[in-house]
């Protein structure tokens, strides 16, 4: 199963578990597995803010999330930004700061034609926060 990332809608906290789309209430909603012995609880998540785990970690160890296709085709926001050192010879020292996004079965940079494998051997990537923080300031 997938791991998903969604800003809860009632104290906008940010929670992890398995995403479940409410066809009917037209509602996205995150399951958070508990225990085999209790329910799991269920949050209602803010769609906009809805990402996926690329199963990568940047140079902190720190899992990345990808924003995906939303059911009207939009692209989510609640992916993470990475910004990332270059190390190699020609281009040492300099930052490049872009969206992580999922599209067309594999994680890439928005804005480049490379995947998130290539952006993080390209140099020391950290998380610097989500899409969606500017939209929300």
């Amino acid at each position: 199963m997938f791991k998903f990332r969604g800003q809860r809608v009632d104290n906008k906290e940010w929670v992890e578990g398995y995403h479940v789309f409410d066809k009917f209430e037209n509602k996205h909603y995150m399951q958070i597995p508990v225990s085999d012995k209790d329910f799991d609880s269920y949050f209602e998540i803010t769609p906009n803010t809805l990402s996926i785990s690329t199963g990568q970690f940047d140079k902190n160890k720190i899992e990345i999330f990808g924003s995906i296709p939303l059911e009207d085709g939009a692209m989510s926001n609640g992916g993470d930004k990475l910004q990332c050192v270059s190390q190699n010879e020609f281009s040492k020292g300099d930052i490049s700061t872009r969206n992580v996004i999922y599209s067309g079965s594999s994680f890439h940079i928005e804005g480049t034609y490379m995947g998130l494998s290539e952006f993080l051997n390209y140099g020391k990537c950290t998380i610097i926060g989500k899409q969606c923080d500017e939209a929300q300031k």
